[in-house]
């Protein structure tokens, strides 16, 4: 916990108490709460309260601190199991829909621990895949260079989750090294991205065991359910992107209607969201019924053909779905994806995606100049 934010630390941590100064929320917390009070105000304008003695001013948070320090621990104990479940309540209900669903069945919707622990599974695989998703698609939209990086077409279309964080890896280092303002580069931390491969390693071990008993199934789950929660809590960024479709124009081009994707939730959602001028200026090409976009502070990209969807049995509604693999040679190239809550797969002709392919071959860097390899294949 730092003075900006908190950092929960997990149930089975088993850690002391950090030193005074390093709780600043929770100290600012516990002072808000004395009874025995003056305000003023800090820097950020918080309110500030504080015991008076004999002239002199203490926090209440101090006091505790110095002269009931275990009191202080379970108190801090406490506010951090309070924030961990609001920030699960978050993740349920304000990141994108693919995690936040996965994660929500995590912890409420299994029937047994084996299907637990693919619902686990399963949020940190839409997790991996949405990142990927996000970077490449801003860069495709962006027009910008992947020069300079080792990325070739077969690493953008791999069925590999390596292969994916690597992508995104690369692409968020470039964008760090050659200062392209991304937008995507401001919600996942480059460290992140090796905690998520190091969880990845794991899960490549249990999930090519036999099958498990629940006991079994209980305890993997158990050792890495806080390494995915941690992961989730470093991204907490992702609560304020929007997963959309457009909907319609509406009466007024600056006021369209957007599908939102957000949270556990089965309801459909469509809002009304005011672009500016600018910003429909730029995205207007994506504004049609075929484009999953996602929207981050006031910049819209779309995520075709990574993040896309198939209509319902009624063709009223649609269902979200992640890119999986490529089958077939690329004359008669067939995508399959995963349908989002449904674990089943569909098939779409690549040439479906033809302009978006092409316009992600084009930034790539031509590898052949430097190893005499097959350049952008």
């Amino acid at each position: 916990m730092t003075g900006n934010g908190f950092n929960i630390p997990s149930k089975k941590d088993g850690k002391p108490v950090p030193d005074y100064e390093d709780l600043a929320d929770f100290n600012r917390y516990l002072d808000y709460d004395a009874e025995i009070i003056e305000e003023n105000a800090d820097e950020e304008d918080n309110k500030l309260r504080k015991m008076k003695i004999v002239g002199a001013s203490f926090s209440p948070s101090c006091i505790l601190y110095q002269m009931e320090p275990e009191t202080y621990r379970l108190a801090y104990l406490d506010y951090c199991s309070e924030k961990r479940d609001e920030f699960k309540s978050t993740i349920w209900n304000e990141f994108p829909m693919p995690i936040a669903y996965s994660f929500y069945r995590a912890e409420h919707g299994y029937e047994n621990y084996n299907q637990r622990l693919d619902f686990l599974k399963d949020t940190w695989e839409s997790l991996v895949a949405f990142i990927f998703a996000m970077v490449i698609g801003e860069y495709r939209c962006l027009g910008l260079s992947m020069e300079g990086t080792n990325i070739k077409m077969s690493h953008v279309l791999s069925d590999s989750l390596s292969a994916k964080l690597l992508v995104a890896e690369q692409l968020l280092q470039k964008s760090k090294d050659d200062k392209y303002k991304l937008e995507s580069s401001k919600i996942i931390p480059l460290d992140v991205i090796g905690n998520i491969r190091t969880l990845n390693q794991v899960r490549n071990g249990f999930s090519h065991q036999a099958a498990k008993s629940e006991t079994q199934a209980a305890s993997i789950f158990s050792d890495h359910f806080d390494e995915v929660f941690d992961i989730l809590q470093k991204l907490q960024g992702l609560k304020d992107v929007t997963l959309m479709r457009f909907f319609n124009a509406g009466s007024d081009a600056l006021k369209p209607r957007f599908e939102i994707f957000t949270g556990h939730a089965m309801s459909r959602t469509i809002q009304e969201i005011p672009l500016t001028r600018e910003l429909h200026t730029e995205c207007i090409n994506y504004l049609n019924n075929d484009s999953i976009l996602l929207k981050i502070n006031y910049k819209i990209y779309d995520l075709k053909p990574f993040i896309y969807f198939v209509p319902d049995d009624t063709g009223h509604n649609i269902k979200l779905c992640f890119y999986k693999k490529k089958r077939g040679k690329e004359t008669d190239q067939q995508f399959i994806y995963e349908i989002i809550r449904e674990s089943k797969e569909l098939t779409i002709g690549s040439l479906h995606f033809k302009q978006e392919l092409e316009a992600i071959r084009k930034l790539l860097p031509d590898l052949s100049v430097r190893d005499g390899g097959p350049g952008r294949a």
